[in-house]
């Protein structure tokens, strides 16, 4: 199974919830570093860059923007046209830190943040 830019959504959806006071705090980890995304059922991973800019990226191509609105949510517009997507950010999580969870469609996927940004 592909993960695709709307899986990020999804899974950013479910990753971030609760306090719009949180979003700075939250985001800040990604910054230079790579938001990891595992399929724990076929070790399928993507690899992520947010940038301070307002964009993102992936090995491979796949890019886009992202920003905060003023409800605190963090919203991401794929530039090849996809559905813009948004979710709650939770503050938390740190370089280094690795979860388990289950995405949107209830399937469990391994997160990480990674120092730098990897490929």
């Amino acid at each position: 199974m592909r993960l695709s830019v709307s899986f990020l959504a999804m899974l950013v959806l479910v990753v971030f919830a609760n306090s719009p006071l949180m979003a700075d705090e939250a985001i800040t980890p990604l910054f230079g570093n790579t938001f990891s995304v595992t399929v724990v059922e076929t070790g399928e991973t993507q690899l992520w860059w947010f940038n301070e800019d307002g964009s993102y990226s992936q090995p491979g191509g796949a890019a886009g923007t992202w920003q905060v609105d003023a409800e605190g949510l963090m919203c991401s517009t794929p530039s090849d046209g996809g559905d813009v997507t948004c979710g709650k950010p939770e503050a938390g999580h740190a370089v280094g830190d690795t979860w388990q969870q289950q995405d949107g469609q209830g399937v469990i996927v391994e997160i990480a943040i990674l120092a730098g940004q990897q490929s």
